[in-house]
C-alpha cells in the first residue's frame, strides 16, 4: 500500500479484502456492497463499504469508511465518522464502524475511535516487526509413490489341443490376465510388482528388470478360462516418487497479518485485535 490509490481503487480494496477475510470465518455473509447510500436522522451518507453476517444466527453490520487523504488519519477525520455513524443509529440504522487508512494515523485520530466504538485498520506492506509470531510463507510437499510397470513379456509354452483354442494373450490387456499355478491365482501386475515395491518408510527401490520363471509352465487366464501356458513373466517394474509441492504466499501475506492469525493458527475477531497501525507525531 502506497497511498496513491484512487478513490474507487481504495473502496474496491477493501470490498475485495472483507470478502476474503470473511470467507474462512464461522460468519455467513449475507451481502459485501460498495458506495451505499444512507439516510440518517439529518442527512443522507456515503458509506464506501457495509459488509452485512450473521452469526448464531442474527444479523449485523459493519460499515467501512476508507481515508483516502495524503495525510495521517486525523482526529477531525474521526469525529467525523463518528457523527455519520451516530446520526445513522438515530435513524434506527445501526452497525459497528471501522475506519481504514493506507497513509497512518495519528494518536488522537485513534483516541477518539477508541473512545466512541470505532475500529482503525491501516493497510500498508507488514513490517518485519509485524511479522513477529506470524506466519509468512507455508511450503506442503507430499510425495506419492506410485507402483509402475513399463513394460511386459511371455515365455510361451505348448498349448495343449486337449485344452481347446486358446486367445493370443498378446492382444489380451494386462490387467485382465491372471497367472494360475499350483499355489494359486494372481494377476499379472501383482506378480510383476512383488518385491520392487518397498514398504512404506523404506526407501523406494526404482525401477528395474524383473523375471519369474514357472516350471511346470504356469497357466495364463483370462475371465476364468485359460488363454495360453507360460514358462516365465519378464518385462520391467518397481516404483517412483513424484513429489507434490505448493507454497502459500507471499500472496496472502497480507490478508494474514490483517487478521492477525498468530503462528499457532489461531484466529482474532475483525477490529482492534485484528489490526496493526502506527502512530503520527
Amino acid at each position: 500500500m502506497d497511498g496513491e490509490l484512487t478513490p474507487r481503487e481504495h473502496g474496491e480494496l477493501v470490498r475485495d479484502l472483507v470478502g476474503a477475510l470473511a470467507a474462512p470465518r464461522e460468519a455467513r455473509t449475507v451481502g459485501i456492497e460498495r458506495d451505499v447510500r444512507l439516510q440518517g436522522r439529518l442527512t443522507r451518507h456515503r458509506i464506501d463499504v457495509v459488509w452485512r453476517f450473521e452469526v448464531g444466527g442474527l444479523e449485523r453490520t459493519v460499515f467501512f469508511e476508507c481515508h483516502r487523504r495524503r495525510g495521517p488519519l486525523e482526529q477531525r477525520d474521526a469525529f467525523a465518522w463518528v457523527g455519520a455513524l451516530a446520526d445513522l443509529a438515530e435513524a434506527g440504522v445501526h452497525g459497528t464502524g471501522v475506519l481504514v487508512t493506507v497513509t497512518g494515523f495519528h494518536g488522537g485520530a485513534r483516541a477518539v475511535a477508541d473512545g466512541h466504538g470505532v475500529h482503525v485498520m491501516e493497510l500498508r506492506r507488514p513490517t518485519e516487526e509485524d511479522w513477529r509470531g506470524r506466519v509468512r510463507r507455508i511450503v506442503l510437499e507430499v510425495t506419492h509413490r506410485v507402483p509402475d510397470i513399463t513394460s511386459v513379456d511371455f515365455d510361451h509354452a505348448p498349448f495343449p489341443a486337449a485344452a481347446g483354442s486358446a486367445e493370443e494373450p498378446l492382444r489380451i490387456a494386462v490387467d485382465q490376465l491372471f497367472v494360475r499355478t499350483g499355489d494359486g491365482e494372481r494377476s499379472v501386475q501383482e506378480v510383476m510388482l512383488s518385491g520392487v515395491v518397498a514398504p512404506a518408510g523404506a526407501p523406494v527401490l526404482g525401477m528395474r528388470a524383473v523375471r519369474y520363471e514357472y516350471d511346470p509352465p504356469a497357466d495364463l487366464v483370462h475371465e476364468g478360462r485359460v488363454v495360453g501356458r507360460i514358462t516365465a513373466l519378464h518385462g520391467v517394474a518397481g516404483e517412483t516418487e513424484r513429489v507434490l509441492r505448493q507454497v502459500i504466499g507471499p500472496v496472502d501475506e497480507l490478508l494474514t497479518w490483517m487478521t492477525g492469525a498468530p503462528a499457532t493458527g489461531g484466529r482474532v475477531p475483525l477490529g482492534p485485535g485484528g489490526t496493526s497501525g502506527r502512530t503520527g507525531p
